[in-house]
């Protein structure tokens, strides 16, 4: 790798906020005392997914709901600047 290249391009040179999330989703999603079907995990890492990005997936989300789940309290999304 050409650190001086990618440090002038502003690139990141270390895996340390790779391993930081997969430490993360270690805790949150393969504790102990947790018990995940594939399916179902693969619901919760989409739907966080949506809440993170910038792109209104979050928004299409609660939208794209089927009407017999909109009494439910539709969560509001809360953007840090």
């Amino acid at each position: 790798m050409d650190y001086p290249r990618a440090r002038k391009q502003g690139l990141p040179i270390t895996t340390s906020h790779v391993e930081s999330l997969v430490g993360q989703f270690n805790l949150r999603v393969k504790a102990k005392n947790k018990f995940w079907c594939p399916r179902q995990a693969e619901a919760v890492l989409q739907v966080r997914a949506a809440y993170l990005s910038t792109n209104g997936r979050w928004e299409n989300f609660w939208d794209s709901r089927p009407s017999r789940l909109s009494g439910r309290i539709r969560p509001r999304l809360r953007r840090t600047a």
